[in-house]
């Protein structure tokens, strides 16, 4: 199995040295070269793993594991016909900012609507968001337009925010950041 030589706390603390004009170019170049090498070798260790458990699980063949750019990999797969019985949508935060906000709310629809699109009649949709710009009523408001222009009804199976280990502070919004669903998908008509 191939080692992965950053870590993450390494990729934090990494300092450059400065010029007149800023970062020394070649080794900035050099240190995202490692990361580039290091992140192909973790996405084939990820993509070993997947397949492992699939076996274990007596899954082989039956799971499919993508790992693409959702916005082009949905709507070709809408266009091939494709339907599943389970789409996972699990996107990394669309919005970083308050100023942000509006093209988030137009990708999460955009990536639930081309997903619901994609499950079999009675099959199931887990869509989550890790923005908590993206707060709770806004997300949940987005997936029920969603619905609506996919001509889908929902049925809410399961809600949940993230895990104990990550308490939601009261005191401070940005600690409430995720939102994780679980539908059934009916047809509408």
């Amino acid at each position: 199995m191939a080692k992965i030589n950053l870590t993450p706390k390494k990729i934090y603390e990494q300092e450059f040295k400065t010029s007149m004009r800023g970062y020394d170019k070649k080794e900035v170049d050099e240190f995202l070269d490692d990361v580039i090498k290091d992140y192909g070798v973790y996405i084939a260790l990820v993509k070993e793993l997947q397949e492992e458990n699939a076996k274990l699980n007596n899954l082989d063949g039956t799971v499919k594991f993508l790992c693409e750019d959702v916005f082009e990999l949905l709507p070709e797969l809408e266009e091939k016909g494709e339907k599943f019985d389970v789409v996972i949508l699990d996107p990394p935060a669309f919005t970083k900012s308050r100023n942000s906000i509006k093209n988030a709310v137009k990708g999460y629809r955009e990536i639930n609507l081309r997903a619901m699109k994609l499950v079999k009649d009675g099959g199931f949709l887990a869509t989550c968001s890790c923005s908590h710009f993206m707060d709770y009523e806004l997300f949940t408001k987005t997936i029920g337009q969603a619905a609506r222009n996919a001509h889908k009804r929902l049925r809410q199976v399961e809600y949940r925010t993230q895990a104990p280990d990550h308490p939601i502070l009261w005191s401070s919004d940005e600690s409430y950041y995720l939102k994780f669903y679980i539908f059934q998908i009916c047809n509408d008509r």
